[in-house]
């Protein structure tokens, strides 16, 4: 399994935490063969108010946006 993560604000990532992180999702979702991806994206609200209204209709900015592997989208 793969962990990418993007700095789109102006944020410290505290690297030791965002890996233990990374394990216990890897621990608890991971694919039996290791297959996968897990984007962790750091941003701003500007950006994370456009993503909320485009996938989830609601605009304002909000924490956290999560998508299921399985599903697709219109804009994909």
């Amino acid at each position: 399994m793969v962990l990418r993560l993007h700095k789109e604000a102006d944020v410290r990532l505290p690297r030791k935490k965002m890996s233990l992180l990374f394990d216990c999702i890897v621990e608890e979702e991971a694919d039996p063969d290791g297959r996968g991806t897990i984007n962790v994206i750091f941003s701003d609200d500007r950006l994370l108010s456009s993503l909320n209204k485009q996938y989830r209709k609601i605009d304002r900015p909000t924490d956290v946006l999560s998508f299921n592997l399985d599903s697709t989208t219109d804009e994909d």
